[in-house]
């Protein structure tokens, strides 16, 4: 016998195996699947968390500890340089995130830090690529005046355009800047797809004074020298390469859902490749009869069940790659990271290489099986004998694959510890669950059912054994995960709907914070708006010395106004008078009433007169002076704030013509703020629903696998029924019945196990008044009875039509 031969032998056994070859396929490539898709995944969140001299932009973060980093500093890190203290240095500054959103736009964006820097010389590790346009540099980008650049991700999150005009918010203190969106960026070194990069120049005026205060150095020759940087004077961070407990918690809740995946998708396997090979137990006897020995048959058999896992795998590696891409970028809008497209090879050659593994040696079993009997044994219907010789191979192989699945599993996860941890728990609890389903199929079959055809499908239930327990299991972990993350979706929107609800009579705030040169403007525009004239609150900053302290002056922002409005008063009194300032609670809290302190750059003092509670405040500051104080300070002024408390159903109106006539102001409504902490909680809510269906998939690939295999099984029993006058339609209606019960089973345990951490969660967090209203819950119920309904009706439709007489003559 040839290797050509047995080539097409297996080649042609696969094309005739029909819709059987096909199941074993699909049960091989989610395997590989599930594996490859989560595995590419977790590397991607892992190199965007974990933290490493190129991602961080060099060995180490430097801060001066008492301000800005002036030209002094600056000559100092170029004198640690020259002698070798350190390798190269960048200066640059860090801005706290801030608010964006168009001019003349309601819609409200949260950005991340932003970054004011020499292109020149940034980054000093890392890459800053600039996407668009085609083929320029941030320098290019740099020459425009107030000129902004973006991440393509935040761009593409909020539907941003190149050229467009866009207003900018540090903090409620500060006065807005109108800036230009310049380019986007598809990489940046630190991975923050909500950062910003401006020149220099324009950080500048961001605050209107120079805002260098970071440094990022590489060590040189000497290596780390940070005892010598911290008697310079610096404060030192040293980038650190340990994992953060937020990239372990991705890493092994993603990594081990793909190992769980791939021992499913074995089961699956399992389950196929003995009923496909015991269908051919026939075929086994002729060949033995014809003179074909053990090594041949484990050949012809050996090579077509290669071939099987061979091409499954593939699928299941491309679906990987696509899969996997499609889940990292749903992150990137989910999360605040540019995560990069990464395909582990070693895994999901280690994944491909299990696939055909674990195909190759079930088929073994059955081949070693059959092969140690005579041919008259394999041609009569009963059991097979197995000898002792025979049953020690099969645990050679059985032991051969579980040491493969380890050893997978071990790699996927980064450690052997893990990688048994996980193995072996995911065996333990598939076992566990596997026994209550199947005790739950027990009970089911035995309870008096109405109708011959519901008892008949509970019974043919019991009969799948575990291929239906392990579809059930699927489908019940699918259905728990999304309604899970449906509830809390949910109960976010159903909060955040209710504040915004305009329907309602309640008020919502909305915030002009402008120039204090747009007062006269803001003035004349009121009345038009039907609204009575409003004292602004003006923002500023106040440097002072505390009272008998050795510790030097102390700058923190304040606000100035006659009247408290939102704040309340907690001790002493308030009179606004000229030399009269309060604090916030927690602000200095030892100090006493009464207390004076000296105004730097000033001979003015200010007296502290009470203090507040800012906890319902919409602008609040530690310190309040009087606006009669405000015209005796050398203060550095700040924005001036309006506050109008509107109804919500002129709230829309009255921003878009704010809008429209302070396109350089910076305006928005708490029902912006709502909508935009509704768009991440649905994000966050559609990523794990995204993940979550691959437990759905799961469910309907190993129910298609156990219905294709059970019409197998019972081929018989259905030529017998038909010969007997079922019509096909009765066929249906057991298999619909059977499956339909499934799903019940599935979607119940599911939704109660939903309810089960709703009141856990409650009862731990009242606040949080988590529920499931009624119509989601119950097309989530519903979608686990159709998926198994729709799936076992297409995998039976055309078995379900064939003539009494086909089925039997194959007996």
């Amino acid at each position: 016998m040839g290797l050509r031969f047995a080539f097409n032998y297996a080649w042609r056994s696969l094309r005739l195996g029909g819709q059987r070859t096909v199941l074993a396929i699909i049960c091989i490539a989610f395997g590989v699947m599930s594996l490859g898709a989560m595995q590419s995944l977790s590397t991607a969140i892992n190199r965007s968390f974990v933290e490493n001299r190129v991602s961080a932009g060099g060995d180490a973060s430097l801060n001066w500890p008492d301000g800005p980093i002036g030209p002094e500093q600056q000559a100092q890190l170029e004198q640690l340089k020259q002698t070798g203290v350190i390798g190269d240095y960048v200066v640059y500054s860090a801005i706290l995130p801030s608010m964006l959103k168009p001019a003349g736009g309601d819609h409200v964006i949260f950005s991340g830090i932003g970054y004011g820097i020499d292109p020149a010389t940034y980054p000093l590790l890392g890459e800053l690529h600039v996407s668009e346009p085609a083929n320029a540099t941030m320098t290019d980008l740099f020459k425009q005046p107030d000129a902004v650049v973006l991440s393509e991700v935040l761009a593409k999150q909020h539907d941003l355009e190149l050229g467009q005009e866009l207003v900018m918010l540090l903090e409620q203190g500060t006065i807005p800047k109108r800036l230009k969106l310049v380019g986007f960026v598809d990489r940046v070194p630190n991975m923050n797809a909500d950062s910003l990069f401006f020149s220099l120049e324009t950080a500048n005026t961001l605050d209107g004074e120079a805002t260098l205060n970071s440094v990022r150095v590489v060590w040189g020759q000497r290596g780390a020298q940070v005892a010598a940087l911290e008697q310079a004077g610096w404060l030192v961070s040293v980038v650190s390469s340990e994992p953060s407990e937020t990239a372990d918690f991705f890493n092994m809740t993603l990594r081990g859902a793909g190992v769980l995946g791939l021992i499913v998708s074995g089961i699956g396997v399992a389950n196929t490749m003995q009923v496909v090979l015991a269908r051919r137990r026939n075929e086994i006897a002729i060949l033995k009869t014809l003179g074909y020995r053990g090594p041949q048959l484990l050949l012809l058999f050996g090579l077509e069940t290669t071939l099987l896992g061979l091409i499954g795998s593939i699928f299941g590696a491309l679906a990987a790659v696509l899969i996997g891409d499609q889940l990292t970028s749903l992150f990137e809008r989910t999360s605040a990271f540019m995560l990069p497209t990464v395909v582990d090879w070693r895994i999901l050659a280690a994944a491909v290489g299990l696939g055909i593994a674990t195909t190759l040696i079930f088929g073994m079993v059955a081949i070693v099986k059959a092969n140690a009997v005579r041919p008259g044994s394999l041609l009569r219907t009963g059991p097979i004998e197995v000898n002792p010789t025979t049953r020690r191979a099969m645990g050679a192989l059985y032991a051969g694959l579980g040491a493969m699945f380890a050893l997978v599993a071990s790699i996927s996860m980064g450690s052997f510890g893990a990688g048994m941890i996980v193995f072996v728990g995911a065996l333990v609890g598939l076992a566990l669950l596997n026994w209550l389903f199947q005790g739950i199929l027990w009970l089911v079959a035995k309870i008096p059912l109405p109708g011959y055809w519901l008892r008949l499908a509970s019974r043919n239930m019991q009969r799948n054994g575990q291929r239906a327990t392990f579809a059930i299991i699927a489908l019940a972990i699918g259905v728990f995960t999304i309604g899970f993350s449906a509830t809390a979706l949910l109960t976010v929107k159903k909060q955040l709907d209710l504040r915004a609800d305009p329907n309602t009579d309640l008020t919502r705030a909305l915030w002009m914070i402008t120039a204090p040169s747009d007062e006269p403007q803001v003035a004349a525009m009121l009345p038009q708006l039907q609204q009575p004239a409003l004292e602004p609150i003006r923002m500023l900053e106040v440097t002072i010395a505390l009272p008998d302290s050795e510790d030097g002056p102390i700058q923190a922002a304040a606000r100035s106004r006659d009247q408290l409005a939102d704040l309340q008063l907690t001790e002493g009194e308030w009179q606004a008078g000229v030399d009269e300032m309060m604090f916030e609670t927690w602000f200095f809290s030892d100090i006493p009433l009464g207390s004076e302190f000296a105004v730097i750059g000033s001979n003015q003092k200010l007296r502290l007169v009470g203090r507040y509670d800012a906890t319902g405040s919409q602008a609040s500051s530690p310190i309040v002076i009087s606006p009669a104080a405000l015209q005796q300070l050398p203060v550095k002024r700040g924005s001036s704030i309006y506050i109008l408390n509107l109804p919500i159903n002129q709230l829309s109106a009255v921003t878009s013509t704010v809008n429209q006539a302070l396109p350089q102001a910076f305006v928005y409504n708490e029902v912006d703020l709502y909508n935009a902490t509704q768009m991440l909680y649905k994000s966050l809510g559609m990523f794990a629903i995204a993940v979550a269906s691959l437990a759905f998939v799961a469910g309907v690939v190993l129910i298609a696998n156990a219905v294709g295999l059970a019409l197998f099984e019972r081929r018989r029993e259905m030529g017998i029924f038909k010969a007997v006058g079922y019509s096909t339609s009765n066929l249906l209606r057991s298999i619909s019945m059977e499956y339909s019960l499934i799903g019940l089973i599935a979607g119940s345990f599911g939704m109660l196990a939903v309810w089960i951490a709703i009141v856990v969660l409650n009862t731990l967090q009242p606040k949080a008044k988590m529920g499931l209203d009624f119509m989601p819950g119950l097309l989530i119920f519903g979608c686990s009875i159709g998926l198994a309904l729709l799936t076992a009706l297409a995998v039976a439709w055309r078995p379900a039509h064939r003539r009494p007489l086909h089925v039997l003559r194959e007996e």
